[in-house]
């Protein structure tokens, strides 16, 4: 206490409560307590945050996943496979690849899946094989093996063929090629 101001404190404060501490004196040029201090949130703010974090997680899982799938299953549209696995009704089914193959040694079996650029309807698909760059055969294909389909699996096991370079072509009636791929016979 001030002798000469009776109730008040040196430096002209108020003196404290009794009981309470001193309240500790601000570093020179500190501001004063509550400057720069956030905003008070309520409770609605958070659960908004929450809500779009978790959404954008979503979005960023389902986009990762996508890279994934497009790495490991990749698009075979327009080109013939060729695979050492003998074909089933439910390899067929859903177009799936065994192993796949671009030459084998002459009588190793080998079968060819056309894989269509899209999907086609009411078109004639004549399949065309040539061998060394000359036509070997012409042969067409049914609606049901051409139009409304992903792909369609060959029965015929081409390891019979004779060496050579084979190319497996698919074209439509309008002269557009909706399937292509080679295999060396050695």
């Amino acid at each position: 206490m001030d002798p000469n101001n009776p109730g008040q404190t040196p430096g002209g404060a108020p003196p404290p409560a009794w009981g309470a501490p001193p309240p500790p004196p601000a570093p020179y040029g500190a501001p004063p307590p509550g400057w720069g201090a956030p905003p008070p949130t309520s409770g609605k703010s958070g659960i908004g945050k929450k809500i779009l974090l978790a959404v954008g997680g979503i979005i960023v899982a389902l986009v990762a996943i996508g890279v994934v799938l497009a790495i490991l299953i990749p698009s075979h549209a327009g080109q013939v496979i060729f695979t050492t696995d003998p074909p089933t009704a439910s390899g067929a089914a859903t177009c799936n690849l065994g192993h796949q193959v671009t030459s084998v040694t002459a009588g190793t079996p080998v079968y060819a899946n056309f894989f269509y650029k899209s999907r086609l309807t009411n078109e004639t698909v004549t399949l065309t094989i040539i061998k060394d760059g000359s036509v070997l055969d012409t042969s067409t294909l049914t609606s049901d093996q051409s139009n409304g389909v992903d792909c369609v699996e060959s029965n015929a096991n081409l390891g019979d063929l004779e060496p050579g370079v084979y190319e497996f072509k698919l074209t439509t009636s309008k002269g557009e090629t909706v399937s292509d791929g080679k295999l060396t016979i050695k």
